[in-house]
């Protein structure tokens, strides 16, 4: 008796240790943007709770590759149940979050003043949204999810945006009252299945690797015109010489 309250003992403090960690993770507001570590940890949290969401039949793909034109994006998730098809963006970035829905521009604040801005999610994912539907009968409805993982997005002002604990929750109710079929579930699961190509991994890093070439060339990586550096609300950026038909534009000192 006293072996197996030891051990029960033993296996508590192990679980309690475990989700302090997690949650110390999730809410670190030292860690920058840009970390690839923390953005896969971050998918594998919703990958989690997307799993415990009890939706039968439900079927989770990560970092699916689609093609648009020319080239390639990444969707972080897309789960697929009764209630419709969710495509979804996760963010791990730490700090207090600060934006709304028609921002180009979202500014992560960390806890000693330093302050990071990166492409508004939303716009981001809903790029995603509109490419993955070309693909889905006219029927289904999408949705599209931002999920933060970590950090204080007390101040993000969005229709899409949600925590981590928010997104089992998101998945299992319909928005509009629209539910789909298993035979539709199954349709969805095989046409993605389908789309799905392995060498489209490597393809999506050397689309990549392109356009940050021309961008270092000077190139506009959408018409091929001439970037020009131009003075900015924010600081400097390049701009497409051919702005306002080409509205491309890159921070001076973003890397990606």
């Amino acid at each position: 008796m006293g072996i197996a309250i030891g051990i029960l003992s033993v296996l508590l403090f192990v679980s309690v240790i475990i989700n302090i960690v997690l949650f110390a993770m999730r809410n670190s507001d030292n860690f920058p943007l840009g970390r690839s570590s923390k953005g896969e940890f971050g998918e594998d949290l919703v990958y989690a709770e997307l799993k415990q969401s009890g939706m039968t039949p439900q079927y989770i793909f990560s970092n699916y590759i689609v093609r648009e034109k020319d080239k390639t994006r990444e969707i972080d998730q897309i789960c697929i149940n009764r209630n419709g098809v969710f495509v979804i963006e996760v963010k791990a970035y730490g700090g207090k979050i600060i934006g709304n829905d028609d921002w180009h521009e979202w500014i992560q604040r960390m806890p000693n003043g330093e302050e990071h801005r990166f492409y508004n999610p939303v716009k981001q994912n809903f790029s995603h949204l509109c490419c993955l539907k070309k693909l889905l009968p006219v029927e289904i409805p999408i949705y599209n999810f931002v999920v933060f993982a970590m950090g204080d997005i007390r101040n993000v002002r969005s229709t899409y945006t949600m925590p981590l604990y928010a997104v089992r929750m998101a998945v299992c109710h319909s928005a509009n009252g629209v539910r789909i079929s298993e035979e539709q579930i199954e349709e969805i699961n095989a046409i993605l299945t389908a789309n799905e190509d392995e060498c489209l991994s490597e393809e999506h890093v050397a689309s990549v690797n392109k356009i940050r070439d021309e961008v270092s060339s000077g190139i506009c990586p959408r018409c091929k015109g001439k970037l020009i550096l131009r003075d900015g609300p924010y600081g400097k950026f390049y701009g497409c010489a051919n702005y306002p038909q080409c509205k491309f534009k890159k921070k001076m000192d973003d890397p990606n």
